[in-house]
């Protein structure tokens, strides 16, 4: 995931005022803790796991297989990494946005 620098930083406020910067910087701090958590040793062995689960969920659908029990599973892992991708997309939107790329 990209970062940002003060560099960086200098030139939106010169481009796009104080206030403005400190919109896109309040953001990014709420979201920081997550993407920090999610590029930790942990938070990736978690998102590997929660995918792999997911692709079994998925196949045992498609097989028609699947439990009730399975199917709800399902459905609230693949919303927890929805969640998770909005939070990063958001995240790495800011980091561009202050580094105008």
């Amino acid at each position: 995931m990209d970062n940002f620098d003060l560099a960086d930083l200098e030139s939106y406020v010169a481009r796009h005022g104080s206030r403005n910067a400190a919109r896109v910087m309040s953001m990014l701090g709420k979201k920081l803790p997550f993407v920090e958590a999610i590029k930790s040793e942990i938070g990736q062995e978690l998102l590997k796991d929660a995918i792999a689960k997911l692709e079994i969920l998925l196949g045992k659908g498609f097989e028609n297989t699947a439990t009730d029990d399975e199917k709800a599973e399902y459905r609230v892992l693949k919303s927890i990494i929805e969640t998770w991708s909005k939070r990063i997309a958001l995240y790495t939107k800011g980091v561009k946005k202050l580094r105008n790329k």
